[in-house]
């Protein structure tokens, strides 16, 4: 991985995590940083061969699309949608299973703390069902999460199965 590509994996890496962060305190993600995100991406992409860029960008087109799909049913807003198309530009078409399955995980995980937090805030009078449901998830920390792992394969950083 030459010197440039590393230091936009830092740079893509660093607004994964400032995007996940200010999802979780303010439930928004900045447009700034999934744009910073897809842009840092393309020194990587353009020091591929055409046949493994096209592949990530299919990836990420696909990411975006199901993100579309999911923001017309209401199921996440539009900085998820932009996070998951900028994100998909770092997912190799082989760690996509990778980037899925730790957003599932992270997911799961968050919506466990949410209904534990629901049910201690109930015992004390502070929270109820219909508050509950109306309580958004913060999408970015997963596909920041996902993200970063899918990354951190692509570099060479995370075991790829057993040897």
């Amino acid at each position: 991985m030459s010197v440039l590509a590393m230091m936009s994996a830092a740079a893509a890496a660093a607004l994964m995590l400032i995007a996940a962060a200010w999802d979780l305190a303010m439930r928004e993600i900045p447009n700034r940083a999934a744009a910073g995100i897809a842009l840092a991406a393309l020194p990587t992409l353009l020091g591929q061969p055409l046949a493994s860029a096209l592949a990530v960008a299919a990836v990420a087109a696909v990411l975006f699309g199901l993100g579309i799909v999911a923001f017309r049913f209401a199921l996440v807003g539009g900085g998820d949608v932009k996070l998951l198309g900028a994100v998909g530009l770092w997912v190799q078409p082989d760690h996509l299973g990778l980037f899925l399955a730790v957003h599932a995980l992270v997911t799961l995980l968050l919506v466990t703390v949410m209904l534990l937090r629901a049910g201690l805030q109930a015992k004390n009078g502070g929270w109820s069902a219909a508050r509950l449901r109306n309580e958004s998830l913060p999408f970015g920390v997963p596909i920041a999460a996902g993200g970063l792992a899918a990354l951190m394969a692509g570099a060479g950083l995370l075991a790829q199965g057993v040897s």
